[in-house]
């Protein structure tokens, strides 16, 4: 074996060798034992040599039975074997003077030497014999004796010719039973991996099989699990599958899985499923089932085609999960939403429709005033309700953010005019305050973007009512726009009262402010920087802040935008825009509207611009009142008693081939309320509280 190396063989391997040797040790022990009592008692008998037979094997036999104390299953018991063995051949042939006979037991003890696996044994015991044949050969041919008695290697002469050809005998048996036990420990080798490699692959299914079954059992416990044959026919129900569909076992098996299919799930549902597993393929859908006493359940369910070796499928397993509470409270969380759109939507409308009055009749009545006294009362009456309207809005757009019904408009602007908009008309809140107010837009005049503008703006003048808010009298305040690497940044900063490390980290949360004291000097509802910061991200932007507490903040606007081209008119950056001088209308207008103090606002406004109009008190009236030769456009509101606006819209497309311009005056500024009248026949929109200039266009847009 050592010519082969123990060493580098694998553990299992040497384990089984060593075991081995362990086996044939002991036996050898034996043979030597059994060797002894020949040469004592058995070989002696014809010469009468008891005493040389005795005493030579028992010292043989005594020293291997100290060295198998110590040396067992070590290479050095193996050669003191092979040695010893060997030496009882040599008793043999000189008990019975050199008989022929006795140099059988040579080749007999080779043989034997063959039960190690290891051919080093027989190597050694082949030089033991020649050198054994070699040295008796040199006695009797020098005629030496030992005790008297002559020393033989043979009866009938010696010569070496003839130890030569007895050599060549046993040195022949000793190479051809080596390289014999060479290829059996090879053998023996593949043999034990094999082995080893069986016994591997039977402990590894026992695992295999130990952990199915533990899986298996979890997934009965946890899921609900039916297997059908290839026509849907149910072979196996697991107990949960049983307990959520209210039948037993036995009224299960065999019955189509049809069984507990729900009258409203679609056909089509079912087609998909049979079509995807047909293919070979895992099916999942959430399928809504009918229990046995027709309660409705729901259900995630995976199908899973079991295939045969023959890549055919033999049978189906469903795993399936009780989402029903989930599915509910899904429900009603969508109810509870539509509950909270529908509140906010008549919250919106009931706000604004008497906002919408009270904005327009003191737009009205400041433009006939000529009172300074008077004119400051009402644009402190404006104020007041812009700030309502403010909070409305903010309100409105918080929660529409929340549920995800917010969405972002881009359209191409012209940034630099729009910016000269937005910023100028804080130098007169600031200069109240006494406040130094700077801004600097570093960008070329004519550079045209695309993004939602509105929210844009709506994000900076937050920023810059807050700075002038928190920033006492003689402080600053400036305002920095810039756009590089298409990236649009606006740094609004100022030397205000600052915040506190503390505030900084809820300063963004809805409803929150740096603390009560804050809310009691300086009022506000938390709810701006909040909204700013969401709408920053729809737009894939950030508003980033610094802040030191008593010595001021800076806030940072970063939205991505790509330029578009565009031609306009350059302007100067001291040069004020102006708004477009009003050229009058003409027309007859058809107004539906149900609120009597709206319907005086808006015939005052439109009759400013050179319009008569006709008053319709819901859509049932103005259905009654429309024809296309009379109106040259219709006003339309559309929370409206007896018939809504978009009602009569239809109505109205539907039974006229003239189509005059539909224009849908509303409070209901939710996400999709727009989409909605547009999608209904309306040609514009515009939302109350109105803007004044906003109506102006949208009029001279269908009317010059």
């Amino acid at each position: 074996m050592s010519v082969l190396g123990l060493k580098s063989l694998s553990a299992y391997v040497r384990s089984a060798f060593e075991e081995d040797f362990k086996k044939a040790d002991k036996f050898m022990l034996y043979v030597l034992f059994v060797h002894w009592i020949v040469a004592a008692f058995v070989t002696s008998y014809e010469h009468d040599t008891y005493v040389f037979g005795f005493i030579n094997g028992g010292l043989i036999f005594a020293i291997n039975a100290i060295l198998y104390t110590k040396y067992s299953e070590t290479p050095l018991f193996r050669y003191s074997v092979a040695i010893s063995i060997i030496l009882f051949s040599s008793i043999f042939i000189q008990q019975h003077l050199g008989r022929v006979e006795m140099h059988f037991h040579v080749f007999l003890a080779l043989a034997i030497l063959t039960l190690y696996k290891d051919i080093y044994p027989i190597l050694i015991a082949t030089v033991t014999t020649t050198i054994h044949h070699a040295l008796f050969n040199y006695f009797q041919t020098n005629n030496i004796d030992i005790f008297s008695v002559p020393i033989k290697i043979f009866n009938y002469g010696s010569g070496w010719d003839i130890v030569s050809m007895h050599a060549i005998f046993a040195i022949t048996e000793g190479v051809i039973l080596a390289l014999i036990v060479r290829m059996q420990i090879q053998n023996h080798i593949l043999h034990v991996e094999s082995e080893y490699n069986l016994k591997e692959e039977i402990q590894e299914n026992k695992k295999l099989a130990k952990e199915a079954e533990q899986f298996i059992s979890a997934l009965n416990e946890s899921n609900i699990i039916s297997k059908t044959d290839i026509s849907g026919r149910i072979t196996y129900a697991n107990q949960k599958f049983c307990e959520l569909s209210g039948y037993s076992q036995e009224e299960l098996l065999g019955k189509p899985h049809n069984i507990v299919r729900h009258p409203d799930m679609p056909a089509e549902v079912f087609k998909s499923l049979w079509d995807t597993i047909k293919s070979k393929k895992i099916f999942r859908a959430l399928i809504k089932n009918l229990a046995k006493n027709g309660e409705e359940y729901y259900i995630d369910s995976t199908i899973i085609p079991i295939l045969n070796v023959d890549n055919e499928i033999q049978e189906y397993i469903g795993v399936r999960y009780d989402v029903t509470e989930i599915v509910q409270a899904r429900e009603k969380a969508i109810l509870a939403q539509k509950a909270k759109d529908t509140f906010l939507a008549n919250m919106s409308h009931e706000l604004r429709t008497p906002l919408n009055s009270i904005i327009g009749f003191t737009n009205l009545a400041d433009k006939k005033s000529d009172s300074e006294e008077v004119h400051k009362y009402l644009q402190t009456s404006l104020e007041s309700s812009n700030i309502l309207l403010g909070l409305i809005n903010n309100i409105l757009d918080i929660s529409k953010i929340q549920s995800g019904k917010f969405s972002i408009t881009k359209e191409p602007f012209f940034v630099y005019d729009n910016l000269l908009k937005l910023l100028k008309p804080f130098e007169l809140e600031s200069h109240k305050k006494d406040i130094s107010y700077k801004y600097d837009i570093v960008m070329k005049n004519d550079l045209k973007l695309n993004g939602d503008w509105q929210r844009i703006s709506q994000i900076i003048m937050n920023m810059i009512s807050n700075a002038i808010k928190f920033t006492s009298e003689g402080g600053t305040v400036t305002v920095v726009t810039s756009y590089e690497h298409a990236m649009f940044t606006c740094s609004v900063i100022d030397n205000g009262i600052g915040l506190s490390e503390d505030a900084q980290n809820h300063i963004f949360n809805a409803f929150e402010q740096a603390d009560t004291s804050t809310t009691r000097e300086y009022g506000g509802t938390g709810l701006g920087l909040s909204i700013s910061l969401q709408l920053a991200q729809l737009m894939d932007g950030e508003l980033n802040m610094k802040s030191t507490l008593g010595e001021g903040s800076v806030f940072t606007l970063t939205i991505p935008l790509k330029s578009v081209d565009g031609d306009k008119k350059q302007i100067s950056n001291n040069q004020e825009i102006d708004s477009e001088a009003r050229e009058e209308l003409s027309g007859h207008i058809l107004v539906a509207e149900d609120n009597i103090t709206n319907q005086m606002l808006i015939k005052i406004m439109i009759g400013e611009y050179g319009l008569t109009c006709d008053i319709a008190n819901d859509g049932l009236e103005a259905i009654k009142m429309y024809s296309s030769d009379k109106y040259d456009l219709v006003l339309m509101d559309e929370n409206m008693p007896n018939m809504s606006g978009t009602e009569a819209i239809q109505i109205i497309r539907l039974n006229h081939s003239s189509v005059v311009p539909i224009i849908v005056v509303s409070a209901n500024t939710m996400k999709g309320d727009r989409e909605r009248f547009f999608k209904e026949g309306a040609d514009g929109f515009i939302a109350k509280p109105i803007n004044e200039e906003i109506l102006y266009g949208e009029l001279k847009k269908f009317l010059t």
